[in-house]
């Protein structure tokens, strides 16, 4: 019993170690947001009821409202 106990506070450990140091590692990581994606997309398809009565989807890659019709 205090062997599995030992193994499951290391285990443990390991993986807040791990997360720690990742996080640390990962934190000053610029993040583009506009580099292109190349690839296959699906936005959810809802619509948007623009003031004139028309309606608009999302658009891929960041899944934003169209614009409305002028």
């Amino acid at each position: 019993m205090k062997r599995e106990t030992e193994i499951i506070i290391i285990s443990t450990l390991f993986v807040l170690m791990f997360g720690l140091v990742s996080s640390l590692l990962l934190k000053n990581r610029p993040v583009a947001l506009t580099e292109e994606w190349h690839g296959s997309w699906s936005c959810t398809a809802d619509t948007y009821d623009c003031p004139d009565g028309t309606g608009v989807g999302r658009v891929p890659p960041y899944c934003h409202f169209a614009e409305c019709p002028n």
